[in-house]
């Protein structure tokens, strides 16, 4: 046994079989892990995981280019940031002091303080993050989204629009460009950067019910999540325009959506608690419904990094879980 109490979060690591016990249940665990007070570092397949077991209700995640991962938590009201070091990763909060729904907050190390103010975030339930490592947040309780701009240790909040009702899921484009999923308006509105500010577009309306997932490939192909119409659709670039296509039709209530940069898209099904991929190939797609290793309980939001590894908001069981494309499925966070 190697024990390494040279830093926080990195406290003890293990080989081989291990029996853990995890809030009171005993389960047996093979391969290695890293034991670190609040939360531990699982190795399954070779792949490392963090394990965070605060996590309530995740609705979203986002990962960045160095393999950040973004967590939406959305009833602790915070979005956490795990920075990949050494074996493990290094969690904090986006945002200092981000306040909790009886107005409590979190400083950047995730201990209690008192005297925050009230409302900071109500209910993160979308993230997006893009190449610079800005955050965006929708704050669906507050009506906003957000933009949290990296500076030094901490971040510069900016608001992108106050235009929105209940707004869910986020989505960034290579120009800056934010994509929102209006909910409460059954729509999909673009944020354009212009001089400072932003200037807004629909993107969807007619027709949209509940829209709560949407996500944008590299030519400005817009993807939603139509939730309540239990579909999914693609929005082509046509001009200064839209051409809408069914994606997916007659899926059970679909909330998350991401796409890759070959085309292929994700999708999470949150009534059956499966993933769907649907491939491109020679103009068309081909669905097929990916294998768990891991059962799924009201999956919600879903993530594609650059190496074809996917980040599965799984809300039901409070983590977010990673799946390798050609192995199985990992906690990330719980």
């Amino acid at each position: 046994m190697l024990v390494d109490r040279s830093s926080v979060g990195r406290m003890g690591v293990f080989r081989g079989a291990l029996l853990v016990l995890i809030l009171g249940m005993a389960v047996l665990c093979v391969g290695w892990f890293l034991i670190a007070g609040s939360h531990y570092i699982a190795y399954r397949m070779g792949q490392r995981v963090v394990v965070d077991k605060g996590l309530y209700y995740p609705y979203s995640v986002a990962v960045d280019g160095h393999g950040n991962v973004y967590v939406a938590d959305s009833r602790h009201n915070r979005v956490l940031k795990e920075t990949p070091s050494g074996e493990g990763y290094i969690q904090s909060n986006v945002v200092v002091g981000l306040a909790l729904s009886f107005g409590t907050a979190l400083d950047n190390d995730g201990h209690l303080t008192e005297g925050a103010k009230r409302g900071e975030v109500d209910r993160p339930y979308g993230l997006a993050v893009d190449g610079d490592g800005d955050v965006y947040i929708s704050d669906y309780g507050n009506d906003r989204v957000l933009k949290e701009t990296p500076s030094g240790h901490t971040y510069t909040q900016t608001v992108v629009t106050t235009d929105v009702q209940s707004p869910y899921g986020l989505a960034v484009d290579n120009h800056g460009s934010v994509y929102i999923a209006d909910y409460g308006r059954n729509r999909v509105t673009k944020e354009s950067p212009s001089g400072g500010n932003y200037v807004e577009s629909v993107v969807a309306g007619s027709g949209l019910r509940g829209p709560e997932g949407v996500a944008v490939d590299r030519e400005g192909n817009v993807y939603i999540a139509d939730s309540d119409n239990d579909r999914v659709l693609k929005e082509s670039v046509l001009g200064t325009g839209y051409v809408e296509s069914t994606l997916v039709d007659d899926m059970a209530s679909p909330r998350g959506v991401a796409v890759d940069g070959s085309g292929n898209v994700y999708i999470v099904s949150y009534e059956d608690g499966n993933v769907y991929k649907e491939a491109f190939s020679n103009g068309h797609y081909v669905q097929t419904r990916l294998a768990t290793m891991v059962s799924l309980y009201y999956p919600r939001g879903i993530a594609v990094d650059g190496s074809d590894r996917l980040y599965i908001a799984d809300s039901g069981h409070h983590r977010v879980v990673m799946q390798q494309r050609t192995q199985g499925y990992a906690w990330v966070a719980r």
